[in-house]
């Protein structure tokens, strides 16, 4: 079963975390390859017509839009109405998952700036998850 959608829309929610204080760095698009590639590809087996494993949509749309610099507003409400529309696929895994790669996508640069840390208090409250 794919999920090709649900991985969009999660790289919709990781731009919004990364270019929330207006720009995405290289430290936050390395920390999301890397929580793509440790966490996100182990969990999928889907994959589209080309092979490609359906997580690695995750980075594909973030990187999209990334470059397209899409509103912080923008790309965290596509997330948000995804997430309202399909709460059946986020189980509680997926969304310490989600959570946890936002929380490190943020915290790759030198500090978590007021902007990022709103998101995550926000993605927490959405994703109705407790964390330390």
């Amino acid at each position: 079963m794919g999920y090709r959608k649900l991985y969009e829309a999660v790289g919709y929610l990781f731009h919004s975390i990364a270019f929330a204080d207006k720009k995405v760095t290289v430290p936050e698009t390395n920390a999301l390859t890397n929580a793509v590639k440790e966490n996100w590809v182990s969990i999928e087996e889907g994959r589209d017509t080309f092979g490609t494993d359906e997580a690695h949509y995750i980075s594909i749309t973030f990187d999209y839009l990334a470059e397209s610099e899409m509103p912080v507003d923008e790309s965290w409400e596509y997330f948000e109405n995804y997430f309202n529309e399909n709460k059946e696929l986020f189980t509680p895994e997926l969304k310490n998952l989600i959570y946890s790669t936002s929380h490190s996508i943020a915290n790759a640069t030198a500090s978590i700036s007021k902007s990022e840390s709103d998101l995550l208090m926000h993605l927490k409250k959405l994703l109705n998850i407790k964390t330390t």
